[in-house]
C-alpha cells in the first residue's frame, strides 16, 4: 500500500491502569478503511486498528481482576491493533471465554457491542416485547440474554430447521424460514 511501511517499534511497559497485550487476531472495520483512504486523517506515525484480541503479557499498577496469560478482546480508540503488541487501558480489556476463538472475538467485538446496545439501551428488549432478528445466532443471543419472549427470527442457514430449533430452545416463539 502506497505510503505505508512496516517498522519495528519497541513495546513499552504498561502504566497505571493499563495492560500490555500480544495480539493474536485483529478485526478490520470500515473505520480502518476510511483512515487508510484519508477520510479520517490520523497523525503521520499512527498505528491503525481499533479492535482485536490477544493475551496479556504485562500488567500496570492498579490493575485488578486480570492476570498475565489471560485472553482478552477489546475495541475502541486509541488505535494500535495492527501492532504485534500494544498497551490499552484495562477498562477496555474484556476477558474472552475459552469457547470463543481469538479470530471470532477480534472480528465480532464491535458487532456484539452494537447488538447489545441496540437490544438494551436503544430498544429496551424485555419479556413481552417483540423483536425481529436476522440470523439464528442473533435470535439466540437476544432470547438467552434478555429473557424476552415473542421473538421472531429469520434464517438463511443452509441446514433448514436446525437454527430455528436452536433459537426456539432459547425462547423465541416462532421462526421464519425463507421460502
Amino acid at each position: 500500500m502506497e505510503g505505508f511501511q512496516v517498522i519495528d517499534v519497541p513495546a513499552h511497559a504498561p502504566g497505571p491502569g493499563e495492560v500490555a497485550i500480544r495480539q493474536t487476531a485483529i478485526g478490520v472495520n470500515f473505520i480502518d478503511i476510511y483512515q487508510r483512504l484519508g477520510m479520517y486523517p490520523l497523525p503521520f506515525s499512527a498505528v491503525l486498528g481499533v479492535e482485536g484480541a490477544g493475551v496479556i503479557v504485562a500488567l500496570g499498577s492498579d490493575v485488578g481482576g486480570l492476570r498475565v496469560g489471560d485472553r482478552v478482546a477489546y475495541s475502541g480508540a486509541p488505535g494500535g491493533a495492527y501492532a504485534a503488541e500494544r498497551v490499552i487501558p484495562v477498562w477496555r480489556a474484556v476477558p474472552s471465554p475459552a469457547t470463543i476463538p481469538d479470530e471470532l472475538a477480534a472480528a465480532g467485538f464491535i458487532r456484539g457491542l452494537t447488538a447489545y446496545m441496540s437490544l438494551t439501551a436503544t430498544y429496551g428488549l424485555a419479556r413481552g416485547r417483540r423483536c425481529w432478528c436476522m440470523g439464528w445466532r442473533a435470535a439466540w443471543a437476544a432470547c438467552s440474554r434478555s429473557g424476552a419472549s415473542g421473538l421472531e427470527q429469520s434464517s438463511s442457514y443452509p441446514e433448514r430447521g436446525a437454527p430455528l430449533r436452536a433459537a426456539t430452545e432459547q425462547g423465541c416463539s416462532r421462526g421464519l424460514e425463507p421460502g
